[in-house]
C-alpha cells in the first residue's frame, strides 16, 4: 500500500490516450460542461534533431485518475 484507500483513488496515475480528433473531443467535453484539469495546448519536443508537436488536454475522472488525450 502506498497510501490510504480513499478518494481520489487515482492519485499520481496518468493514462495517455491517442485519439484521431483531439480538438473535436475537447470541444465535445467543453460543450457539456466537463471540467478540464489542463486545457488543450500544443507542446513541442525534440526527438534527436526532429521537432514534434503534440496537442493534448487532461481531465480527471470521478475516481481521480488523470486522462491525457492526445492527437
Amino acid at each position: 500500500m502506498t497510501g490510504p484507500l480513499e478518494r481520489p483513488y487515482g492519485r499520481g496515475l496518468n493514462f495517455q490516450l491517442e485519439v484521431p480528433d483531439v480538438q473535436g473531443l475537447y470541444d465535445h467535453l467543453l460543450a457539456r460542461g466537463y471540467p478540464m484539469f489542463v486545457p488543450l495546448k500544443t507542446t513541442a519536443y525534440l526527438e534527436g534533431d526532429t521537432e514534434h508537436l503534440q496537442r493534448a488536454f487532461l481531465v480527471q475522472d470521478p475516481d481521480g485518475y488523470l486522462l491525457r488525450f492526445t492527437g
